[in-house]
């Protein structure tokens, strides 16, 4: 098990990635001012994609965006892929972006 002090390192971490990443979008001429960004980090003893699903679930959320990697062939069949699995199960539309 991962210690909590880790955990929130972690989650600090990732928050200022994604306050970067909001800031970026919102100085962007395209950004609609009236769309709001909103960023949940979550830690879980969960597989990604069971904690992805049910975050989505219980939410209700209108769309998953999730990133790929592109493996592809052997090295996916070994490995497996989240967004694969993700789209497999999800009850909603899911957008992947490579």
């Amino acid at each position: 098990m991962i210690p909590p002090s880790y955990l929130n390192a972690y989650k600090n971490e990732a928050n200022a990635w994604f306050k970067e990443i909001i800031h970026k979008a919102k100085n962007d001429e395209n950004f609609e001012t009236d769309k709001k960004i909103k960023i949940d980090v979550i830690t879980t003893p969960l597989s990604t994609t069971a904690a992805i699903l049910n975050y989505a679930e219980k939410k209700d959320i209108d769309l998953i965006v999730i990133g790929n990697k592109g493996t592809s062939g052997i090295k996916k069949m070994l490995i497996g892929s989240v967004a694969s699995t993700v789209v497999t199960y999800s009850y909603c539309p899911v957008m992947i972006v490579k």
